[in-house]
């Protein structure tokens, strides 16, 4: 994490903070520096939801491999003697890391070493999958053009489907932004973002728009292809549910959607060295960890804990991104602190209640801000009473030259279909079966052109909104 530069002196003890400090490990030549950049070690187990920042060191510029080594084998013998069992190292592929990695004997056919404290044991080192989603993704941004042995990966057929729901208030490609299609410095480092640009819903609507001949789609199979395949990837690396977990059987989902990918790597050229070995290393930790023989989430080999962890650290430090490194350490020291107050979520501890009441912000709300809440409450109880006639009032307001829009009517159709969803649930819907069909399409009723975004997207389980349905919806978007 990126510092502002800054000593300060401490005249209770006579130390001058804001210089490296790489503990023992700090080389010579570097002492007198003044520190940039934050970093951070921290502990993720397989299971539980909890995280903890075990050290914080400030350096300038990135930590070089040799010093990386030494404190990571620190580290690891440290949480080790304390009770931890450390059986993964997770990095991204920064050239630094890509060098501590080095140093263990990490090499293209060698994902593990033998473990500093247990020579029956080894010690495993795992890339990032998220930061390789943001690779990727960035590639396809940059280049334009993506060549894949099922065809060329266009950035055009993104802009196309862009372009097409533009100024839609409701869309099928909804994830998709012109963000994702010319992101800043600061947004190529968001993992949601990355997924989006792969998910299955923007593979849905391309293919849509497709067969509905929309200009620039005419060649987008490969891309809707690739873009499937990379779905499929995400669901068998993000899962977190004990079903989906990986398991030694070759027999599971995930372990066959990982090998046929791993195939697929095989006759690519690029990327292919760093994800073929990524995908590698969780399958052999699936196969030899000992301790979780049920199942182990592939979640848990994401760290997305740790830019988590750096925005938390961003948003308490103010409005500065690169705080300077004494607010960052008073800051790291208070998250770290909490994260171990904080009782862990379905347990039968009650003492954070009295943190979480110590930090809530009610005592210092401004009457002011609860005078306007009444207000507006109040002026909207009016609305619905009939005191207030609805066009004189500013809250909503309405143009109907201006809802003269491009609506997507198979967009339209789908919500249609979830509104039908959770209407059946409600009552009289859910105990009247003439409620139910004026709300559902009649089973014996033709499909319609509309509609085919629904079959395109469902498994079985998706509705389809009756006629009279339709018709509403469209009146209230042309009226909003």
């Amino acid at each position: 994490m990126a510092l502002t530069e800054r000593v300060h002196f401490e005249g209770d003890s006579l130390l001058v903070h804001g210089l490296v400090n790489l503990g023992k490990y700090t080389p010579e030549d570097d002492k007198s520096k003044r520190g940039d950049h934050a970093l951070v070690l921290m502990f993720q187990p397989f299971r539980g939801q909890w995280v903890q920042a075990n050290g914080a060191f400030l350096s300038a510029g990135a930590v070089k491999g040799p010093v990386l080594q030494k404190l990571v084998l620190e580290a690891t013998i440290l949480l080790e003697n304390a009770g931890l069992f450390v059986d993964c190292v997770t990095t991204d592929a920064a050239s630094w890391n890509r060098c501590m990695w080095n140093l263990f004997g990490i090499s293209k056919n060698q994902n593990s070493c033998e473990h500093p404290c247990d020579s029956k044991r080894q010690l495993y080192f795992a890339s990032d999958f998220p930061h390789l989603m943001k690779r990727l993704w960035t590639r396809v941004v940059n280049k334009k053009v993506l060549e894949l042995p099922e065809g060329l990966v266009k950035l055009s057929h993104y802009e196309a489907v862009v372009r097409l729901e533009e100024g839609r208030g409701i869309r099928s490609a909804f994830p998709l932004t012109k963000d994702h299609l010319n992101p800043t410095n600061y947004q190529k480092m968001n993992v949601r973002m990355a997924m989006q640009f792969f998910s299955n819903t923007v593979a849905t609507a391309m293919q849509d728009y497709k067969l509905r001949n929309k200009e620039g789609l005419a060649d987008s199979q490969p891309t809707i292809d690739f873009m499937r395949r990379m779905n499929s990837v995400v669901d068998a690396m993000n899962s977190r549910k004990p079903a989906e977990a990986l398991r030694p059987n070759e027999d599971t989902v995930q372990q066959k959607v990982l090998k046929d990918f791993l195939n697929y790597l095989k006759i690519m050229d690029d990327m292919a060295q760093a994800k073929a070995r990524l995908i590698k290393e969780k399958k052999m930790l699936a196969e030899n960890f000992q301790r979780e023989k049920e199942n182990l989430p592939p979640k848990r080999f994401n760290p997305r804990e740790v830019p988590h962890f750096f925005g938390q650290l961003r948003y308490a430090c103010g409005s500065s991104d690169h705080p300077d490194p004494k607010m960052f350490i008073e800051v790291y020291r208070l998250l770290t602190t909490y994260s171990l107050v904080k009782p862990p979520k379905g347990s039968n501890v009650t003492g954070g209640d009295m943190l979480e009441s110590l930090l809530q912000l009610r005592d210092v709300i401004g009457e002011g801000n609860l005078e306007k809440k009444r207000e507006l409450e109040q002026k909207i109880d009016d609305i619905i009473d009939g005191e207030i006639p609805f066009h004189e009032h500013n809250i909503i307001t309405s143009d109907v030259q201006a809802c003269e829009k491009d609506i997507d009517t198979h967009a339209l159709t789908y919500f249609g279909g979830y509104i039908c969803r959770k209407a059946r649930q409600m009552e009289p819907a859910k105990s009247c079966s003439l409620c139910y069909y004026a709300l559902h399409a009649p089973p014996q009723r033709q499909n319609l052109e509309r509609e085919q975004l629904i079959d395109l997207r469902t498994y079985g389980g998706l509705l389809k909104p009756s006629d009279n349905l339709y018709e509403l919806i469209m009146q209230v978007q042309l009226n909003n």
